[in-house]
């Protein structure tokens, strides 16, 4: 005698897992497309078969349709709830950031002109400096090499020695006031305030356009109203009628 299995009172009845309907359809619509490519279209019967075929798919089309949309709506409409939902909250957000953003620009714009007046007092100040410096180094060399003339054709001792540490110290002078130039870019880089920043906050340049007058914008920025044209060939059909452009139909087979 076999044992009798009692089921745990209370116990769920296991949840098959829905068999997805995509799988069969997928099925039927290879098998018609192989059914398709048997198709012969040499007489008016033939056309009227396959015109049958035709329309019989096109009603698959929309059983199909029909039945995606079952499937689909309940899901697009909670995440149209739910779009919506944190949608007002993003663009509270949003609005938040256009009250502190304003300000935040206002102040980068001024900082920046603070910025750039310093930079061009401190590009005057650079050339300031290294004019004298170079002054200062010409005039030591133009000494030194006097010195030197007057150290070669000294015939006392003394006078000699003395031109050539006047054109010693000439020379000294002179590198000095080329190290001066040198060090000028540096001494007023010190004066230049840095860009201000925020942590978690960069500023972006971001460049757009805006057309000041149409009738001198070069052809190759211009785009042709693809609205309009289509329109007016479904309105006027062949009647339709633009200088450049060639209105056309084109068949096809549809269903009713």
């Amino acid at each position: 005698m076999s044992a009798r299995v009692i089921p745990f009172e209370g116990a769920a009845a296991p949840q098959l897992a829905p068999e997805d309907p995509t799988k069969a359809l997928t099925a039927e619509a290879t098998g018609l497309m192989e059914a398709a490519q048997e198709i012969r279209v040499f007489d008016a019967d033939s056309y009227k078969q396959a015109g049958s075929f035709f329309a019989s798919i096109k009603a698959k089309i929309k059983e199909v349709e029909a039945e995606r949309r079952k499937r689909v709506d309940p899901l697009n409409q909670t995440v149209k709830v739910i779009n919506a939902d944190y949608k007002g909250i993003t663009d509270q957000l949003e609005a938040v950031l256009k009250v502190v953003e304003p300000r935040m620009l206002a102040f980068q714009r001024e900082e920046e002109r603070k910025r750039q007046e310093a930079e061009a007092a401190a590009a005057a100040e650079k050339k300031r400096l290294e004019d004298e410096a170079r002054e200062k180094a010409q005039a030591a060399e133009q000494v030194a090499i006097q010195a030197t003339q007057a150290a070669q054709q000294a015939t006392n001792p003394v006078a000699a020695y003395v031109a050539q540490e006047k054109a010693r110290v000439a020379m000294e002078e002179a590198q000095s006031g080329y190290r001066e130039m040198a060090m000028a870019g540096q001494a007023v880089q010190a004066v230049i305030p840095p860009k201000v920043t925020a942590a978690g906050t960069s500023l972006r340049k971001t460049w757009k356009f805006r057309i000041t007058d149409i009738n001198q914008v070069p052809r190759e920025y211009l785009l042709p109203n693809e609205q309009m044209l289509g329109a007016l060939a479904r309105s006027a059909k062949e009647s339709a009628c633009v200088p450049g452009v060639e209105f056309f139909a084109v068949d096809s087979i549809g269903g009713r």
